[in-house]
């Protein structure tokens, strides 16, 4: 797994260099916005006060595939509807706080059952260290953020309906921390994103588990025209230290997640603007993972 984690390094200070060399802009984004994440990376532009956005998603999974490729059958959710909400606000010029939420709807397709409750909630923080301005054109707009999402649900192996369909989070604790760069003077404009996520260590029965850290990351590249704003992007995850089970580490428990994403937004109206979303994600690892296809659409309003 150690391959993946220096590829995705290496990756990353490409991206960097590409980003720099082009022209920065009065266009203010971010790199992980349009990702189709539900909201958890809403970003403020500096004059605006909120923002609140609603909206759903829907996700299809794929058949299970192992790590030698081989192909079977489903024996946990397949199908899963998402309805969010979430919101952020500003504490200073360069200080914004949001949170989010979703509420969680579990279809399995193979013990046509299904159930709903509420997927863990999170909160994030950002703050602007340099603004884009023309005096400067070949510096990005730089941000340093951070989220807490909390293990509110109770782990997969607390499951008591068939397909895990009553299985709404993790089970743990998650701190993550990253930065957020941006550039884009022209219509065209590119962005780079990273976060370093901890899990906290939870007890399942008698034991005790740790999910390793994850480092993911988002290159994003946007086409800004009047009220219209299309964004392609690619972003993965790379667990790259294994879980741990009373201390010690459980083997081949390492992975990597890669997903595409479409976005396209649309201000229509005076504040409000519509944004849908388009993502392929394909894990891989030694566990059996699914390939998934999500589709998201929401609407969000600003204040000023």
């Amino acid at each position: 797994m150690n391959k993946y984690f220096y590829f995705n390094r290496v990756s990353i200070v490409l991206c960097v260099i590409f980003a720099a060399l082009l022209s920065s802009s009065n266009i203010y984004a971010c790199a992980s916005c349009g990702s189709g994440d539900g909201g958890a990376n809403l970003y403020l532009s500096p004059l605006q006060k909120y923002q609140v956005l609603m909206g759903s998603r829907f996700d299809i999974a794929g058949e299970n595939v192992d790590f030698e490729g081989e192909r079977s059958e489903n024996f946990d959710v397949d199908r899963v509807l998402y309805l969010d909400l979430a919101g952020a606000m500003r504490l200073t010029k360069r200080a914004t706080v949001g949170f989010s939420a979703s509420l969680q709807h579990n279809i399995s397709s193979d013990f046509d059952s299904e159930d709903t409750g509420w997927k863990d909630p999170g909160v994030n923080a950002r703050y602007t260290l340099y603004r884009q301005s023309i005096a400067r054109p070949l510096l990005p707009q730089m941000q340093i953020v951070g989220s807490y999402r909390p293990g509110i649900n109770k782990p997969l192996y607390e499951s008591r309906e068939p397909g895990a369909v009553d299985n709404f989070g993790p089970g743990n604790n998650d701190l993550s921390v990253g930065y957020d760069l941006w550039n884009g003077l022209h219509n065209f404009q590119v962005g780079l994103a990273q976060s370093y996520t901890y899990s906290f260590e939870h007890k399942e029965g008698d034991n005790r588990i740790q999910s390793g850290p994850v480092l993911g990351s988002i290159v994003s590249l946007g086409y800004q025209l009047s009220r219209y704003k299309w964004t392609l992007g690619y972003s993965n995850s790379c667990r790259f230290s294994p879980k741990r089970l009373n201390g010690s580490a459980i083997p081949s428990s390492t992975s990597m997640t890669h997903r595409g994403f479409l976005s396209f937004d649309w201000r229509f109206y005076k504040s409000f603007k519509l944004r849908t979303n388009v993502a392929q994600t394909i894990p891989s690892g030694a566990f059996k993972t699914q390939d998934r296809t999500s589709i998201s659409v929401a609407l969000l309003y600003s204040g000023i």
